[in-house]
């Protein structure tokens, strides 16, 4: 991730990653802390990721205030996010969730297939997988 966002600044990007080891069979929930270079609203922040993501198909930003939970992307190709500021700190904080059998390797690989063979980019994952 760093190197990535790095490579997008053009210049180092240091975060914070933070994934969660919950009691569940599929899914898996994430933070991610930032410190922006200049101080962001919640509302500003909320709006450059979803102008970030708006032409994806897969993620969906959540409306603010909402967080995303396991529930909500089990048995979907789907990843959840959403952005906030911590006022007091100026800290950026980004969550996500997404089901990790469904969006995971297996998923993103029938994604990327179907990208290269120049057919619908959700063909075949908008089934639900809901086993286990």
């Amino acid at each position: 991730m760093e190197q990535e966002a790095s490579a997008l600044a053009g210049e180092p990007v240091r975060i914070g990653f933070v994934p969660y080891l919950l009691p569940a069979i599929r899914g898996i929930a994430t933070s991610v802390y930032a410190r922006p270079k200049r101080r962001l609203g919640a509302d500003e922040a909320h709006s450059l990721l979803a102008a970030a993501y708006r032409a994806e198909r897969f993620v969906r930003v959540l409306p603010p205030g909402e967080a995303p939970s396991l529930a909500s992307v089990r048995g979907s190709n789907f990843c959840d996010v959403t952005a906030t500021v911590d006022e007091r700190t100026g800290l950026l904080i980004l969550l996500s969730s997404l089901d990790n059998l469904a969006k995971g390797a297996g998923g993103q690989a029938v994604q990327c297939m179907n990208l290269m063979r120049g057919l619908p980019e959700e063909a075949g994952l908008l089934e639900a997988p809901l086993v286990p």
